[in-house]
């Protein structure tokens, strides 16, 4: 997000009481626990199911493991159903971020941040989106936003006199998910200059690469990137350094893939033929 990456998230302090989960899972067998949550949820909408699922625990036969009602859903849900039900948890965080001086353009465009986050959901296995999407669906049900926590963190950068006065207030990173973050921002960093090279003028219509050129109210890919997965669970963070791991022993690009994905959603079939159209075009 431009406009001052939300400098809005001074006002972390205001969300204090947000971060302590409460404890409410209660066991259900694995004949009533169904019933139980059609009960809870037959009148709520799809992310009151996902907030509401949280809170009850199903026993596998043979008493041996036990997992929410959202895990026992997400194992017959499609990939793309996983990206629908997290893009629309996303846009619930990301339209409600306050943003000094009110709301940004982008905070009203939702078809642009679908196309932007579902590109980016379509690069990733479906281990990673379950995970991502139990964060979501735990961060609502504590009451945290976390696209504020995300633009919050970016302003280490943007804002740093300002994120001094916040900084205490998000959850700490482990130093094991800190180095995972901080190898799969590399490999994001080098995916964007390799793009760069490639597709020069598609990559003047994005961010800057690397967090030395961020400038106020403008953060570069390094600092957006690292800034998002510092809000991921270390469950998440694991997955997504296993999946950067085998991609880059593949020799395969996320980035690439994913700007791939937004184009073909605008109407060009390649990057080749995006990069033509805007090497003439300043739109």
């Amino acid at each position: 997000m431009r406009r001052g990456d939300l400098r809005g998230a001074r006002k972390m302090c205001e969300m204090l009481s947000l971060y302590g989960i409460s404890n409410r899972s209660r066991v259900a067998s694995c004949r009533d626990a169904p019933a139980r949550l059609r009960g809870l949820c037959s009148k709520w909408n799809e992310l009151e199911y996902y907030r509401k699922s949280l809170a009850i625990k199903i026993k596998v036969p043979g008493g041996q493991h036990e997992m929410t009602a959202l895990e026992q859903r997400k194992r017959v849900m499609t990939k793309a159903a996983l990206i629908e039900e997290i893009v629309k948890m996303e846009w619930s965080m990301f339209s409600t971020v306050h943003n000094e001086g009110g709301k940004a353009a982008c905070q009203m465009d939702r078809p642009t941040f679908t196309i932007m986050r579902t590109s980016q959901h379509q690069t990733w296995n479906e281990a990673l989106l379950a995970s991502y999407l139990d964060d979501l669906a735990r961060a609502q049900e504590a009451g945290r936003n976390l696209m504020t926590e995300k633009y919050g963190r970016m302003m280490k950068s943007t804002f740093p006199e300002e994120y001094e006065r916040i900084a205490a207030f998000f959850p700490p990173v482990s130093p094991e998910t800190g180095r995972q973050i901080e190898e799969i921002v590399a490999a994001h960093v080098a995916w964007k200059e390799a793009l760069n090279g490639k597709y020069p003028h598609l990559a003047d219509r994005s961010r800057p690469t690397r967090t030395k050129d961020d400038q106020r109210g403008l953060a570069s890919l390094e600092t957006y990137t690292r800034a998002e997965l510092e809000t991921y669970s270390p469950k998440t963070i694991a997955l997504y350094h296993a999946a950067i791991q085998k991609r880059l022993a593949e020799k395969t690009s996320e980035a690439e893939e994913n700007l791939l994905n937004q184009v073909r959603q605008y109407g060009f079939n390649s990057l080749e033929a995006a990069e033509r159209h805007f090497t003439t075009h300043e739109e």
